[in-house]
């Protein structure tokens, strides 16, 4: 089901054994964890917090 996919982001309650996370690695497509995902995002967006 990645196949195709240009990134593959994972909660932290996916394990890293998950059968669709090796499948993407073996493809070559990048497996970001949420985290990794918010700080794209926040370089690039203007963001709001106390």
């Amino acid at each position: 089901a990645v196949e195709g996919a240009a990134l593959v982001v994972a909660s932290s309650a996916v394990p890293e054994y998950d059968e669709e996370l090796q499948a993407a690695r073996e493809l070559g497509i990048p497996v970001w964890r949420r985290p990794q995902l918010l700080e794209a995002l926040t370089e690039v967006l203007p963001t709001i917090g106390a």
